[in-house]
């Protein structure tokens, strides 16, 4: 479904998300698709050496053919300029997830298990998580909020859709696989959207 709504890119591309939509997969499948050099969350400040390895990137190249994604919470005053430099000269893609509960969960499961991606390379095994109510409370602000940026971002996309309008893609990334007390964490978020209405 993704060939059929992505065009023939001729310049950069971002890819402007939250956490928890697909980015690092569709990031992948780009790379691997249109044969661009792949450096995903170019402005996490946790991996400054991806930064450094992209700016040196541009410095040696003068045909970029790259992907990057770029989440609005990871641009600050160190990064502005770079920032602003790679969303002048790329191709924007919009990226969203329709199912903010499923968001959460994952980025809850991803933090009580320090998973962040699953591989198509990954033996899957039954496993459950704690249900902690300051982590679950933790992860729906969060996300609630990085939306938010996201939404409210100044930046006119060249193309829009969400998480569940992609499709199965081509990627080495694969949906993260749910525990087996999953109704269990489901059932303490709901019980926390409740105490918020």
């Amino acid at each position: 479904m993704i060939l059929e709504i992505l065009p023939k890119f001729q310049q950069p591309i971002v890819v402007l998300s939250s956490f928890r939509t697909g980015g690092t997969a569709l990031c992948d499948y780009i790379s691997q698709t249109f044969e661009y050099h792949n450096f995903d969350e170019v402005l996490h400040d946790a991996v400054p050496h991806r930064t450094a390895s992209f700016v040196e990137y541009l410095n040696y190249h003068t045909h970029v053919k790259y992907v990057v994604k770029i989440i609005p919470s990871q641009i600050n005053d160190n990064n502005q300029e770079l920032a602003n430099k790679i969303l002048a000269e790329s191709y924007i893609i919009k990226l969203t997830r329709k199912n903010i509960y499923e968001q959460i969960l994952s980025l809850y499961t991803a933090e009580t298990t320090a998973q962040w991606h699953y591989k198509n390379t990954d033996q899957i095994q039954q496993y459950e998580i704690p249900v902690n109510i300051e982590l679950l409370k933790y992860s729906m602000d969060f996300i609630k909020t990085n939306n938010q940026l996201l939404e409210n971002f100044e930046c006119t996309p060249n193309l829009k859709f969400a998480y569940e309008d992609i499709g199965v893609l081509k990627s080495k990334y694969i949906p993260y696989h749910r525990p087996a007390n999953w109704q269990d964490v489901i059932t303490a978020l709901d019980n926390i959207n409740k105490d918020h209405a």
